[in-house]
């Protein structure tokens, strides 16, 4: 990822620890495990940070390009 991408200087803003407290209670422990709460949090901050306009483009943009993955926390294999 370049280093003066604007997605990089966003990043190390973010407490994820912080995400993951304060949804807390708004997951179950109980049934499958669910999508981790930072992502479902940062997608759409990247999707708007970058002009993305809709939920399939964003999806798309998650499998394809390294700086939404690297962004949202997802490895290079992970399924988006």
């Amino acid at each position: 990822m370049p280093e003066d991408h604007p997605l990089r200087r966003i990043r190390p803003l973010i407490d994820e620890q912080a995400i993951r407290r304060e949804c807390a209670s708004l997951y179950s422990e109980v049934g499958r495990s669910s999508i981790p709460r930072e992502q479902l949090l940062l997608a759409p901050l990247a999707g708007y940070l970058t002009g993305v306009r809709s939920d399939r483009r964003l999806v798309m943009k998650l499998r394809c390009d390294m700086a939404f993955r690297w962004f949202v926390g997802l490895q290079m294999t992970q399924e988006v």
